[in-house]
């Protein structure tokens, strides 16, 4: 076997050997390949050293027969200190004694001696390799599987009733009590999970504060679940889990899940966050309530899609036009992103914005979108505006190519306007003047979107001189009915009109709203009672 000695650059090793030649010879050979090495000349020395230096020995090396304290006893010792410490024997005995006790303290490796150096080296590196692998599976702290492990099991069993545990506000421990105290709170759960279901379920460690209970007999009803659970949580409670003297109550939460489907441990962590989230102490998984099981398959439908968007061609953007009040004549277009099928069906944003946004795919979008209106400005010889959100304006990546697009496409940038979404977001508004400034030098106009929608105020008009306003359709939507949306729009317009931005009023749907409008003065209008959105080849030529 080849040995590699890169694992064990990193490695300190305890080594304990009576005999002084061998002592000194070994130790300079480990010296040479590991990073440290402490030696001890008896069991009793051993075991002072690693009290001493628990936290920095990876590793313990120790021959058995050995005066004071043999190396078996000494072994036991440190197990109990720290259960998945490697160990290693070295003997020059085959005692099947010695074997089998070495077994039962859960010895890693068994080396005769004379010592062959290859051969220790190759058990040296085999040790540390099964215990990297046990880690996963075996949690160091509390000596329960993991995570890693009930996946594997659940894999191999059928049907499964799982109870997940959680400790509701155990953060609260660790600022209250510090983290020795909260880490032995869990040891200490760890115990009374012991005494309490040993005999039925199998217990788990899934993350820093959750457990798991897998029933071995899922068989019986579900009301036989209940008593000892409560009885346990009456003891967290009221009792509370004795720590260096200290008694800590916690409040825990049961999330049950029983099926066949694979899907167990989702189903409990589900209803877990339902649970801690209602307040209740005693959930059962209800699959006619799992909204976010049929939420999660279409995130990643719309993060599949809009990865490919720009291959695809399923991302393709429509036109509504924006009309000039007074003339009736088109002034420019905005460019609507919608999702077209195979069948032809179309999706609107809603679908799979919020989604591009949480995926940080939505400069995917952007990107989309000016290259399509960058082409339909070149064959239709007509101005288009384009949304831009604050996402955009704070990913550089996506400024950059926005700016390289403009550059490769001059004439076009000329017809192209902006239309700044959320700007209620910005509170940087130099972030959003550098926008500005970087694109009116292509010829770009630059607006703000759905001004008068939740935040938006006047000092984003006075600190960045764009060049006009759209009205957010709210206030435009019932004009004709409400006095005082009336009186916001007149307001806005005439703020604007004194700083010589134009107006927009979007979501005009009806001749009642466009009536108002146009007696307010408002420069232009756009909404359905005017024009749907129509696609690239409907535009009329120039």
């Amino acid at each position: 076997m080849k040995t590699d000695l890169e694992k064990l650059k990193q490695v300190t090793v305890l080594y304990c050997e009576d005999e002084p030649e061998l002592r000194e010879v070994t130790s300079s050979l480990l010296d040479r390949v590991v990073l440290r090495v402490l030696s001890a000349k008896d069991g009793a020395e051993g075991l002072r050293l690693f009290q001493e230096y628990r936290d920095e020995i990876d590793m313990v090396i120790t021959d058995i027969n050995m005066p004071n304290l043999n190396g078996l006893e000494m072994t036991k010792a440190i197990k109990e200190m720290v259960p998945y410490m490697p160990v290693i024997v070295t003997t020059a005995y085959s005692s099947t004694d010695h074997l089998f006790e070495a077994i039962d303290i859960h010895v890693d490796k068994y080396v005769l001696k004379p010592l062959d150096a290859k051969k220790l080296l190759e058990a040296m590196e085999q040790s540390m390799l099964y215990h990297e692998l046990r880690s996963l599976c075996r949690d160091p702290l509390t000596n329960l599987k993991t995570r890693n492990a009930l996946i594997r099991d659940l894999e191999k069993s059928g049907d499964n009733r799982l109870v997940l545990v959680g400790i509701e506000e155990f953060s609260h421990i660790q600022d209250l009590y510090g983290e020795e105290i909260s880490t032995k709170t869990l040891v200490a759960l760890t115990q009374k999970f012991h005494k309490f279901f040993d005999d039925r379920y199998e217990i788990y460690r899934v993350g820093f504060d959750r457990f798991v209970l897998w029933d071995r007999h899922p068989e019986r009803a579900v009301e036989t679940v209940y008593p000892a659970l409560e009885a346990f949580e009456k003891e967290c409670n009221k009792q509370g889990v004795s720590v260096a003297g200290i008694p800590i109550h916690l409040i825990l939460v049961f999330a049950l899940a029983h099926s066949n489907d694979g899907h167990t441990l989702y189903y409990t962590q589900y209803a877990l966050r339902k649970a801690m989230k209602s307040h209740l102490k005693f959930i059962v998984y209800n699959p006619e309530d799992d909204k976010d099981s049929i939420q999660h398959k279409k995130n990643i439908y719309w993060t599949l899609e809009l990865q490919r968007a720009e291959e695809s061609g399923k991302f393709v953007p429509f036109y509504q036009p924006i009309v000039d009040t007074k003339t009736q004549e088109i002034d420019k277009y905005e460019a609507l992103i919608r999702y077209v099928d195979e069948t032809g069906k179309h999706e609107l944003p809603a679908a799979f914005l919020d989604i591009a946004k949480k995926s940080h795919l939505y400069s995917i979008i952007t990107r989309v979108v000016l290259r399509h209106v960058i082409e339909t400005v070149r064959t239709k010889k007509v101005r288009v505006s384009v949304n831009i959100s604050y996402i955009d304006l704070v990913n550089q990546d996506s400024l950059n190519d926005i700016e390289t697009l403009l550059e490769e496409n001059p004439d076009e940038a000329k017809l192209i306007d902006f239309e700044i979404l959320e700007s209620e977001k910005i509170d940087n508004y130099d972030l959003m003047g550098n926008f500005i400034e970087a694109v009116r030098r292509y010829g770009c106009r630059v607006g703000i979107d759905d001004f008068g929608a939740g935040y938006s105020n006047f000092s984003i008009l006075e600190g960045l001189h764009v060049d006009f306003v759209k009205i957010d359709g709210l206030l435009i939507q019932g004009i004709h009915r409400s006095h005082r949306q009336e009186l916001i729009v007149e307001a806005i317009y005439e703020f604007c009109k004194k700083l010589g931005i134009k107006t927009v009023a979007e979501m005009v749907s009806c001749e009642e709203e466009y009536a108002v409008i146009k007696r307010i003065g408002i420069d232009r209008v756009q909404g359905w009672y005017l024009s749907e959105e129509i696609s690239r080849d409907d535009i009329p030529d120039a």
